[in-house]
């Protein structure tokens, strides 16, 4: 696979603060490359750089074979861009606003309708044409937002933080859209959600204080592994440094006021909400340690959240309990999650002829998702060789017994809102 985006010693001083130093990595095409790291790291500049917002100190970077400081407009024909607060005309309607950037882009007079109404269809965004951006969802505006990254149909796709301030469903619909895209698009996303970034993403890399600490592959078979990220220097002060983090620290205040009189009960709205991956590991950590002591009510956008933590959920929409649901589960039975490449209703009457299976669920859209309830963990070896066996391509395999995000999918409806 040959790279598309080649960043070589990539460097960015801001007055006296070094922000990227000596950065060096290579995404091929096609790929779907995660860049994670504290608040902080240098995730945004390195984006800016090579989409040609923000010229390198040092060092050299390339999109597609061109130099981002020597031929920044033919790299920007190359790259759909979306940063993380993208500007977007709140006055204008969505077939509006997309033809404007078509324009704006430069396509010919004739090719922007049949570009407006290709990522139209793409983004899932006919419901919402009419309507004018400053009164769709958070969701939406994301996807009006990869829209009109899309209309020049770019062979590289920049998304930092596609997933910030998105509610569980807008995130799953998010992550669809992501995966949709890969193969088609490279694609190099910023996140501070770690499983966001593993459900999505062929490789990471792992940034800190603006230096790559190591890349990581994320589609690697074989067992779960473990990854360790080993830090040079003094552990008492490695520690301390991380420590006065300001996010986690003020979380860290906000709970110990909570608990001054020792109540039976602690709320907590949103605690990880605004925290980077090791200091969201770290509130997990906290919450765990409280359970037991004390009855803890959360809330949480992040459904990956709530599953490491919670014994039980509540699934509410529109001002209505739809559900309570265990995430405990006791007994025999299991949950797989399958992906497989193959046309849908084959698949699904394949899977349903495996012995002991009691339930498929159809997820997204090619590859999709097939989640299945079976009887007994054995039946995972069967489904695996039902789908090789019957000339199907199996991409992924898992346990998700449980899964909150099923069954959130499952009783919200797969729909996406379009307003707020």
């Amino acid at each position: 696979m040959s790279s598309l985006i080649v960043a070589d010693k990539l460097t960015k001083w801001f007055g006296p603060r070094l922000a990227v130093d000596g950065v060096s990595l290579e995404v091929g095409g096609g790929e779907v490359m995660g860049l994670l790291g504290p608040n902080g790291s240098g995730k945004t500049t390195i984006l800016r750089m090579l989409t040609g917002y923000l010229r390198p100190s040092a060092g050299t970077a390339s999109v597609s074979g061109l130099d981002v400081v020597d031929e920044p407009l033919e790299v920007r024909r190359r790259i759909g861009y979306v940063p993380e607060d993208v500007p977007l005309y709140d006055w204008m309607r969505v077939r509006e606003f997309l033809t404007f950037m078509a324009r704006l882009k430069g396509l010919p007079g004739r090719a922007v309708p049949t570009a407006v109404s290709s990522v139209i269809e793409r983004l899932a965004l006919g419901s919402v044409v009419r309507l004018p951006i400053g009164k769709l969802s958070r969701g939406f505006r994301q996807r009006a937002a990869i829209a009109q990254a899309l209309l020049n149909d770019p062979d590289v796709l920049v998304l930092d933080e596609p997933t910030n301030g998105l509610d569980p469903r807008q995130i799953i619909e998010m992550r669809e859209l992501i995966r949709g895209l890969a193969g088609t698009h490279t694609l190099l996303i910023t996140s501070h959600i770690l499983g966001e970034i593993q459900k999505v993403a062929d490789r990471v890399a792992i940034l800190l204080d603006g230096r790559l600490l190591a890349t990581h592959s994320l589609r690697r078979e074989g067992p779960g592994v473990r990854v360790r990220l080993r830090v040079r220097g003094i552990e008492g002060q490695v520690r301390a440094c991380l420590e006065r983090v300001s996010g986690v620290l003020r979380q860290r205040a906000a709970i110990a006021q909570a608990l001054l009189n020792d109540p039976d009960v602690l709320v907590l709205d949103e605690p990880t909400n605004g925290l980077d991956p090791r200091q969201i590991i770290e509130m997990r950590e906290l919450i765990r340690g409280l359970a037991g002591t004390h009855t803890l009510l959360i809330t949480s956008h992040i459904l990956g959240e709530i599953q490491k933590v919670a014994d039980r959920v509540a699934i509410l929409l529109d001002g209505r309990l739809l559900a309570t649901h265990s995430l405990r589960r006791e007994g025999p039975g299991v949950r797989v999650r399958l992906r497989v490449r193959g046309i849908e209703g084959q698949v699904r009457a394949c899977l349903e002829r495996v012995s002991g299976v009691q339930g498929v669920t159809v997820q997204g859209p090619e590859p999709a998702a097939y989640v299945v309830d079976v009887a007994t963990p054995s039946a995972r070896e069967a489904l695996a060789a039902a789908v090789v066996g019957n000339g199907f391509a199996l991409l992924e395999l898992e346990d998700v017994s449980a899964d909150l995000e099923t069954v959130f999918l499952e009783l919200t409806g797969r729909g996406p809102a379009a307003s707020r």
